[in-house]
């Protein structure tokens, strides 16, 4: 019998969108009403996109992501350093895309715990054919949307320092050390319970 996880390969349009978080969290502490932020962000192109929808777009990958965070760690965004930052949009991608958190738990976080310090577009590629094998979703994913959700899930664990390119198609694991005052909060929080899991500092 397969498994009844619902598996999206919406993610293909998530980005790290990091300078975008930073408006969006600076404005909320101005106000915190999201719709005049939307509108203050649409009506005077903060993002500098070129089209209302990219802007559409990101606003709601980013409200995604709020949701997933408390107010301490909004605050811990806006007031970090590049790795906690880097921590936090992992942590965000991993709790929006069951996909993502499964490659990261069972492919990333299991090799280096064997003690291997690279994984490979092959590695993903036999992640992506056990799903298959478990979800009927999975075992309909077109060839082109393999490969458009392994460039996206791979250039985000990137740009959050997660993984480091050293070839074509093969990724150091690097794990990230955050703060101590991330550290201490999200230990101490039952809601954030696997966020060390999947930085892998646990």
């Amino acid at each position: 019998m397969k498994d009844s996880v619902n598996y999206s390969a919406s993610m293909t349009a998530e980005r790290t969108l990091r300078h975008e978080m930073q408006v969006v969290l600076s404005l909320l502490q101005e106000n915190s009403d999201w719709n005049s932020v939307r509108r203050n962000i649409i009506d005077r192109n903060l993002f500098q996109t070129h089209s209302l929808r990219t802007t559409t777009t990101y606003l709601q990958q980013i409200r995604r992501r709020l949701q997933i965070f408390d107010e301490p760690l909004r605050q811990a965004y806006l007031a970090g350093n590049l790795t906690d930052q880097n921590a936090l949009l992992l942590y965000a991608l991993t709790a929006s895309y069951r996909l993502a958190r499964d490659f990261v738990l069972e492919v990333v976080r299991h090799d280096w715990q064997e003690l291997k310090p690279h994984i490979s577009r092959a590695d993903f590629l036999g992640f992506v054919a056990r799903k298959a094998e478990q979800s009927d979703v999975v075992a309909q994913w077109s060839p082109k949307t393999i490969r458009n959700l392994y460039q996206v899930i791979i250039a985000f664990l990137g740009e959050c320092q997660l993984l480091r390119k050293v070839e074509t198609g093969r990724w150091e694991i690097t794990p990230i050390a955050i703060s101590p005052i991330l550290k201490a909060y999200v230990d101490s929080t039952d809601r954030y319970h696997d966020f060390e899991k999947i930085i892998l500092n646990a």
